[in-house]
C-alpha cells in the first residue's frame, strides 16, 4: 500500500485563492469578526473540508483581501454607474432600542435597454 495516497497534496494556488475569497464572503455577509479565522472550531472545519488549506492571518484579511475585494468592487460599481442614464438617492434613518444610530442610502438606477443589474 502506498502511504502517498493519504498525504494531504498541496493547494494550487488558485485553490487557495478560491478558499480565501470563499472565507472572506462568509465573513462580510454574515458580519462574522476577522479573528473568526484563527477559532479552533473553525480551523477544525477547514482541516476537515479541505486538509491542506492553512487560512492566512486576521491581518491578511483586513489589510490584502478585504482592500483587494473593495478595491474590485468599486470599480465594477463605476462602470455599472457610468451606464446609469438617470440615477435616484433615497436615504433613511432611525435609533435603534439600544439608542444606536443608523442611516442608510439607497441608489437606485437604470441603465441603457432598461436592463436589470
Amino acid at each position: 500500500m502506498n502511504l502517498s495516497k493519504f498525504r494531504a497534496h498541496p493547494l494550487s494556488l488558485s485553490r487557495q485563492k478560491e478558499i480565501n475569497e470563499l472565507v472572506l464572503n462568509m465573513i462580510v455577509k454574515d458580519m462574522q469578526l476577522f479573528s473568526i479565522v484563527r477559532d479552533k472550531g473553525f480551523l477544525e472545519l477547514l482541516k476537515r473540508l479541505e486538509p491542506s488549506y492553512n487560512p492566512p492571518s486576521r491581518n491578511t484579511f483586513v489589510t490584502t483581501l478585504l482592500e483587494d475585494k473593495y478595491a474590485r468592487a468599486k470599480t465594477t460599481l463605476k462602470l455599472i454607474l457610468e451606464q446609469a442614464e438617470f440615477i435616484t438617492v433615497t436615504t433613511d434613518g432611525w435609533t435603534s432600542s439600544a439608542n444606536e444610530n443608523y442611516i442608510s442610502v439607497t441608489v437606485y438606477f437604470i441603465i441603457k435597454n432598461w436592463e436589470f443589474v
